[in-house]
Parts: structure tokens; sequence; C-alpha cells
């Protein structure tokens, strides 16, 4: 059930108007019970797979907090993770691993007969597992006690705007949300409405209208030249940036109809100018989760090991991998991995001599921002590739020439066309006013204007060839 589908819009309207009309455990019930059907949308079987992952871990929370014992409350956590992750390994991973494992034996001369396993991947489950565990491990920290109703914590796991696509929520933020009463003000309806049309707008206008060129040349084995290659690269990044962060907006915008708030997952990104600047506007949630979760307890274990340069940058290198593999079972997700791992490093080291200090610091921002734009670009290249081959191809392909003469992908529809400057000039003011409710303090003619422009175009893109949210398969 997509979000631009009509499909959504029906079961939106049908759910929002039960929400108005009920108290709030009987909201609680309702939504855990609509959640349910959004996500037995794509495949009921995968209902079985998240009420285990939430009993789970509210059995694990439950006998965290009821226990003095630490030994027992490591034993118990252990259970939550174990379980957890050796299932996502499980339906993400095994034929990967197992793949590799029979490559690396057939170099050296040992034959394995391996048919791979026909397993299909859940919907989100990257997303929702990494936010049950988190609820697990803040429990066992002493960061939150676990709520008395299950209602409420499988709500908290199965919430369907950002259930299979994020952002992925904190329980020390979400579940207050969902244990105490909300109120549904106009201020937070309006904000969320702009949100879902902002969304859409990204969505059907600039990412769905970019995909077509984009996988022509990505797709396609030959025919393609090198300015093929490197136009649809910036375009891709464009599209991708369009396609997570409408998810997110119209994520946001659906649960402030609500009265929820969900967390921020993008902040104007190729407006950074390092690596670390990135990660802070880039898929906020799951850097966060990687940053606590994973870097931190790897940097504070190598900095007992002794206070050295290469303690200090495993963790960086180890936790990019890790994010890398969560996107998806193939080498390319990898390299893209330590790509941005080794980008973190490189750009850490560059701070160490004075000269290159002094150098750093007279040159101005925009250098950076557009320098760190085209290291984007190029690590987005390695994450669109099918494989490690097709990312030798293409760089080969580039290396052969750039003539614009030879530019033969398809032009975007004129929706996209008219809607690009449009989302660089938001994007620009959101950038320039370290908020993306700069709009609010616009005359009501402005505004009205602004969203009257965003609806054309939306009505215009919306017979775009409908695409998946690139973040499902995730």
């Amino acid at each position: 059930m997509l979000f631009n589908s009509l499909e959504f819009i029906v079961f939106l309207t049908v759910v929002y108007g039960l929400y108005l009309v009920l108290p709030h455990r009987a909201q609680n019930l309702m939504l855990l019970a609509a959640s349910y059907v959004f996500y037995g949308w794509w495949d009921w079987r995968f209902l079985g797979l998240i009420f285990f992952t939430t009993s789970l871990d509210y059995w694990v929370s439950l006998k965290v907090a009821a226990t003095q014992n630490e030994r027992a409350k490591k034993a118990y956590l252990s259970i939550s993770i174990v379980c957890n992750l050796g299932l996502l390994a499980a339906f993400k991973y095994f034929n990967f691993f197992v793949q590799s494992f029979v490559d690396m034996a057939t170099k050296v001369g040992v034959q394995v007969d391996w048919v791979p396993l026909h397993i299909i991947l859940p919907v989100g489950i990257s997303f929702f597992t990494f936010q049950s565990v988190s609820y697990s491990i803040d429990v066992y920290r002493g960061h939150l006690q676990p709520p008395r109703r299950f209602v409420d914590f499988a709500l908290f796991v199965a919430f369907f705007p950002q259930l299979v696509a994020g952002p992925i929520q904190r329980a020390t933020t979400l579940m207050p949300q969902v244990v105490e009463p909300r109120k549904v003000e106009l201020d937070q309806v309006t904000r969320g409405a702009f949100l879902i049309l902002f969304g859409l707008f990204k969505k059907t206008v600039i990412a769905d209208g970019l995909a077509t060129g984009v996988n022509t040349v990505y797709n396609a084995a030959t025919g393609v030249t090198g300015i093929d290659v490197v136009v649809a690269t910036y375009l891709f990044v464009i599209q991708m940036y369009c396609d997570f962060s409408g998810y997110t907006d119209i994520a946001r915008g659906v649960s402030k109809l609500m009265g929820f708030d969900l967390s921020k997952n993008f902040m104007t990104p190729f407006y950074a100018a390092s690596p670390s600047e990135y990660w802070t506007r880039w898929h906020i949630s799951l850097s966060s989760w990687v940053k606590d979760y994973v870097y931190m307890p790897l940097a504070l274990r190598y900095l007992r090991k002794g206070d050295s340069k290469l303690n200090e940058y495993r963790p960086h290198v180890y936790a990019m991998v890790l994010m890398g593999l969560w996107h998806g079972a193939a080498w390319t997700y990898v390299l893209w991995g330590l790509y941005h791992g080794f980008m973190l490093v490189i750009w850490d080291a560059a701070k160490l001599p004075k000269a290159l200090k002094r150098f750093r610091k007279r040159i101005p921002r925009p250098f950076w921002i557009g320098l760190y734009f085209h290291i984007t670009a190029i690590s987005l290249l390695l994450f669109r590739a099918s494989s490690v081959g097709q990312i030798g191809h293409l760089f080969r392909t580039i290396g052969r020439g750039l003539s614009p003469q030879n530019l033969t992908m398809p032009t975007p529809p004129t929706a996209t066309m008219l809607g690009l400057p449009v989302l660089l000039f938001l994007d620009f003011l959101a950038f320039r006013n370290s908020s993306d409710l700069f709009y609010r303090k616009w005359p009501d003619a402005a505004r009205g204007a602004l969203v009257a422009v965003l609806l054309v175009l939306v009505l215009m893109g919306w017979s775009n060839a409908p695409a998946e949210f690139i973040y499902f398969q995730f």
C-alpha cells in the first residue's frame, strides 16, 4: 500500500475518521489493528514475524526491569539481540554469506554444490528490527520503564506511518506519545497537511519523474555513454533524496494529523561540508542509531586498548560497513560503507597537520559543500550499481569521454523539469533559515501560492510511472 496510491487515501480516510471520535485507549487499539492491516497488505504471512518481535521484546523488557541481577539482565538482553538479529540475518543475509563462502571456496579449488534459497524479504524488516532492539537496550540501560499495556508497546513497534521505511524511532521519544493521551490541534493538522503535500511532490513529481532516465542508464548492459552515467548519477542523487525524504515527510505529516511528532530524518543533506556533518543531515535516525548503539560502544572499547589513531579510526569504518550491510546483502553496499568510513577517517586525519587546518579555514564553505556533494554522488554510484562488476564498467565508461553530444538518456517529464527548480529553491531556503518551517513566516498570500504551486505540480506528476519507495527493499 503505497502512500501515493488510491488504496492508501481510502485507508487513511477511514483510520483518521475513526481516530477523531475514539478515546485514547481505543485509538491505540484501532491504530494497532490498522498498522497490522497496512503491513499485511504486502504479505499477510509476515504479520507473525512482527508479532513475534513485538512479543519477544515486550517480555524481555519486563524481565530486565523486574530483576536487579546484572548477569540476568544481560542474559535477557542477549536473548532479544540474538533472536532479532538472527531473524534479520536469516531473511536478509543467509544467501549472501553462504554464496560468498561458496565463491571463496571455488577460488581455492574447492567445489561446493549449493542452490540459493528463495527467501522473500519482509518489507521494512531492518527498520522495525532496529527500533525494537533499541527499545530493549534502552530499558536495560535504565533510560525508560516498559509500558504496562502490551497494546501500547505493539503500537510503538508497528505504528504504520513509519513502519516500513522509518524514521527509526527511539522509545524515549515515541513511547510517551503512545502512552499519554494526544491532542489534535489545528497547527499540527496544517503542518501535517503541508508535509504530506511536500512529500508527495518529492515522490511523484521529482523521484518518480527521474526514475525512468536513471533506470535506463543503470539497467542497460551496453549502449550508454560516459556523459549518460555522470548525468544519471547526479539525477539519482536527487531521486534518492526525494524518494526517501518524501516518504519521511508523508510519514511525519500523517503522524502530525493524529498528534504524534516523529523525528526528522533529513536536514538539507547536500549542504553538508564534511562527512561528519553529512551524517547529521542524511538518514539521521539510522546514523544516530548506529552512533549510539554501535559506534560509541566500539569507540570506548578501543579507547581502553590504547590511545592510538588506529584505535580511534576503526570504529568509524566498522560502523559505516554495518550501515552498508543494513541496506542490503550485497558487496556494493559493503563498498558503499567502506567508502563513507574512509571518508570519515580521511577528513578527520586532515585536521591534524596545522598547515592543513589553516588551508581549510581559508577556503570558503561553498567550496567544501560542492566538494562533498561530488563525494556523495560517487558513493551513490556504488549504492545504485547492481554489482561490483557494474561499478567497474560504469567508471570505465566515464573514462571514455564526457562529450555532451553523446547524451542519450531520456529527458524527464515536464512536471519534473518544472519541479526541480522549485525543489532546489525550497531546499536552499530551508538551509539558509536552518529550519524547514521557513514558509510559516511568509504572508498568507505567499504561503497560499506555494501550496498552489506544489498542488498543481503533484497533479501534473501523478501520471508519472509510479514506483515503490526505494527504501522499502531495506
